[in-house]
C-alpha cells in the first residue's frame, strides 16, 4: 500500500545483496552460477544469461525459505600441486 506516493514499511522487501560464483562447466560450453548462500546452483550459455538465471533460481529459493544471514562468504584463492600417482 502506498501512502503519499511512499511503500509503507510493510510492503517494501529488503533486498539481499548476494555472492554469484560462475565458472565453466568441465563437460560442456556452458556456464555454471552458483550462489553458496543459499546453495541454488543453475546455468547460461553466457555470463549473463547465467546470471539472471541464479538471480531467478534464488528469488524462487527465497520465497520458500527465507535467509537468515550469519555474515558474508570470503572468496580468495589458492595454490595446490597435484598428488604425483
Amino acid at each position: 500500500m502506498k501512502a503519499n506516493g511512499k511503500e509503507s514499511r510493510a510492503t517494501r522487501k529488503k533486498s539481499l545483496n548476494l555472492t554469484a560464483v560462475i565458472y565453466p562447466d568441465a563437460d560442456s560450453d556452458w556456464l555454471v552460477a552458483h550462489n553458496p548462500e543459499t546453495g541454488t546452483t543453475t546455468q547460461g550459455k553466457t555470463f549473463e544469461e547465467a546470471l539472471a538465471n541464479l538471480k531467478e533460481a534464488t528469488e524462487l529459493y527465497l520465497s520458500e525459505f527465507p535467509l537468515r544471514p550469519k555474515g558474508r562468504p570470503i572468496m580468495t584463492t589458492f595454490e595446490a600441486s597435484p598428488a604425483h600417482a
